[in-house]
């Protein structure tokens, strides 16, 4: 059965696929250079990249990380045992079943030296690797039922579905057609001409049939038992010498075709009758040439896109050309898994349901930051839906560190906050604690909003840090923070590493000044987290005039808990040392100091 034809269409629909998704990498509206470097300079800027790569200490970062994590998926490992087993299963029996089954003839063949490539070992082999395959497809929906709650990207469960269901067409259709061929009788009659040479209405033939019909359990009309012993002897010497290298017991060769085979042969009769054969042939050819085809043009395009992503950002730093930044962002669009670890560790997503905005959760965010880059109109809630997501980010960069497919999440984000804030209302760009100064430090807002982005940048801190006395909310705002305030405080070892917080708050949780605290923000003024936020933000005036400063107990629960190191306890002392030493100079920094600053800072 002849399937050239269909197999050379999937072929060319799949490099064309190939072709469209490469273009649109190198010509995608993405990036710190969007629409202002051709797609023909952006090739030649990607072959440079190769090119320094090849002759540079990056290239050992590029084994290492395709080693770890292409091939054996070390970031699935460090998040979910099953998940990475599921995966990894399925990928190395796909990668088997591709190489040396779909392609035996230029894999299978030259290693085994023989014209049919389906021999043993290499029999035993595919039963393996489809075995694998639906082992990892069943873990994979196991890990699907009831249990605890989890982050979904949009659409993945139907996605999921989707491909999980063409696993199963593709791997079961094959096994229950290598067992089908055991016990159909028109597949032993071409396989008794073809490699044994012998022609129904021979001897030779009934004695194989025999033979066939007592130790594989094949039904044929007329042949059952009792067997004549001499038939039966000559039976399997002919079998030994021209089919054992295929069909030998089931332990040596295809044991999960020859289980199949077993259960089938009750139905053997049946089977014949309905050309299951036949039919489940068309079903596994067809099936797998479909899902070639389709792999470029679907969300299964990830299983091409993810290993070039995490290549990608293994080799590129700040030091890379900005086209090939860009064509790295447009790129990593089509390599996300829909796998929503990142909303699973993001910082910001306990706060999702509070701002009734899914697009808080890296998933969602990415899902309509696809939308955007292909050139899709958002809406006008979608794009303050999208652009409150974005501003809201809190920089902890847990989404990045932790995705499998190594897609740098917190660069996509910085890049379309400043787009978008030129594209929305300004007001949507305050929407936290970072997302104002972000845009404010790339230029995001326009010339003529500036004073809108002051009045609101000023209510906004006015909320997040309250001050002593109340200022004006039209006070103009300086939008620049007071950079020599974070400097220095950046300078100590101990204090700079405030810039290693991600707002999780559980130094907050954690202080017993916080929990003794009947009103913590009028006997506090801020919390410790509040307070590393304003040395973040530059805040310093807010930051040496909190009480928390003199309230603060020096106990180091707070130190203590910090999972990312910051040493919070010690930022609040260096702070105190601030306050005290403005207070000898007889300035808290504003002026004039009011009775409630020198209180403050006393």
């Amino acid at each position: 059965m002849d399937y050239s034809a269909y197999a050379y269409a999937a072929l060319a629909v799949f490099l064309a696929g190939l072709l469209v998704r490469a273009w649109g990498w190198f010509s995608s509206k993405t990036g710190p250079v969007a629409g202002q470097v051709s797609a023909p300079r952006r090739v030649l800027a990607f072959l440079r990249g190769i090119a320094g790569v090849a002759g540079s200490p990056k290239l050992l970062r590029l084994f290492t990380a395709f080693f770890a994590d292409v091939v054996f998926h070390r970031r699935l490992f460090a998040e979910s045992r099953l998940r990475w087993a599921a995966h990894l299963a399925m990928y190395f029996g796909f990668v088997f079943l591709l190489l040396f089954h779909a392609m035996g003839t230029w894999f299978t063949v030259p290693l085994a030296g023989v014209d049919y490539a389906r021999t043993s070992p290499w029999l035993f082999l595919r039963d393996a690797a489809g075995f694998l395959v639906l082992a990892g497809a069943a873990a994979a929906v196991l890990r699907r039922f009831p249990g605890p709650a989890e982050p979904k990207a949009p659409g993945a469960a139907f996605k999921d579905a989707v491909a999980l269901c063409a696993v199963f067409v593709i791997l079961f259709s094959g096994v229950v057609l290598a067992g089908a061929k055991i016990v159909s009788r028109q597949a032993f009659d071409l396989m008794a001409m073809d490699y044994a040479g012998v022609y129904p209405g021979d001897e030779e033939y009934d004695a194989l049939l025999s033979f066939w019909v007592k130790d594989f359990g094949m039904k044929s009309p007329g042949v059952s038992p009792p067997f004549d012993p001499d038939a039966l002897a000559s039976g399997e010497e002919l079998s030994a010498v021209s089919c054992e290298g295929c069909h030998s017991a089931p332990v040596k060769s295809g044991f999960l075709s020859f289980a199949v085979s077993r259960a089938m042969a009750p139905a053997a009769a049946f089977s014949e009758a309905a050309k299951l054969p036949f039919v489940l042939f068309w079903v596994h050819v067809l099936a797998s040439l479909a899902a070639l085809a389709a792999v470029p043009w679907t969300m299964l395009f990830h299983v091409l896109a993810a290993p070039l992503s995490v290549l990608a950002n293994a080799v590129m730093d700040e030091k890379s050309l900005p086209a090939n930044v860009s064509t790295r962002q447009a790129l990593e669009m089509d390599a996300c898994l829909s796998c929503a670890i990142c909303s699973a560790h993001c910082s910001m997503a306990p706060a999702a349901a509070w701002y009734q905005n899914p697009n808080i959760l890296p998933a969602d965010k990415l899902a309509a930051l696809k939308k955007l880059s292909r050139g899709k109109a958002l809406s006008g809630g979608e794009q303050a839906r999208l652009l409150e997501g974005v501003a809201v980010c809190t920089e902890c960069s847990r989404c990045t560190v932790n995705c499998p497919a190594g897609i740098n999440l917190k660069d996509l984000w910085e890049c379309f906050l400043a787009k978008l804030a030129d594209e929305a209302p300004p007001e949507a760009a305050l929407a936290g604690p970072l997302g104002f100064l972000a845009v404010a430090g790339r230029g995001g807002g326009k010339p003529r909003d500036a004073d809108l982005l002051s009045r609101h940048a000023r209510r906004l801190s006015s909320a997040l840090f309250p001050e002593r006395p109340p200022v004006d909310p039209d006070m103009p705002l300086e939008i620049v923070p007071d950079r020599g305030f974070r400097e220095s405080m950046a300078d100590s070892p101990l204090s700079g590493t405030f810039s290693k917080c991600f707002t999780c708050e559980m130094c907050t949780n954690a202080c017993p000044a916080v929990a003794e605290a009947a009103d913590v923000e009028e006997e506090l003024g801020l919390a410790p987290a509040q307070v590393i936020r304003c040395v973040a933000l530059g805040r310093s005036v807010e930051a040496r005039t909190a009480p928390m400063l003199h309230k603060c107990l020096t106990c180091y629960r707070c130190q203590e808990v910090c999972p990312s190191g910051v040493r919070v306890t010690d930022i609040l002392g260096g702070l105190k040392n601030q306050a005290a030493a403005a207070v000898r100079r007889g300035s808290t920094g504003r002026a004039p100091a009011s009775p409630a600053d020198t209180e403050a800072a006393a």
